[in-house]
């Protein structure tokens, strides 16, 4: 699942703007200051800012790990039914909206 974050840095300088680079994009992308998660696992982001007045140029580098969410079934349990009855419909329904597919 895509997941924007924004990334709020507190500089101890006034040196300008933040700027931020991704040392991986399969795990996800930077614009500016937001962070949008598109895969499973570890990326690193390195925020640099310019130095200003009596600052040097100040770098940090962070690693970010993205893991699966958790799922959970819902409308889904345990089932009394009578012999020779009508059919029963079951119709689970599972938090990541992915296929569900029962026994025959």
């Amino acid at each position: 699942m895509v997941k924007p974050y924004t990334l709020e840095l507190a500089a101890t300088a006034p040196g300008g703007a933040v700027t931020y680079k991704l040392g991986e994009t399969k795990v996800a992308t930077i614009s500016g200051s937001t962070l949008t998660t598109i895969g499973v696992g570890t990326v690193t982001i390195t925020a640099s800012q310019n130095g200003g007045g009596s600052y040097k140029a100040a770098t940090k580098e962070i690693t970010v790990t993205v893991i699966k969410a958790d799922q959970s079934f819902s409308n889904f349990g345990n089932i009394t039914a009578k012999f020779a009855a009508a059919d029963t419909t079951i119709a689970p329904v599972v938090t990541s909206n992915e296929a569900i597919t029962l026994p025959t």
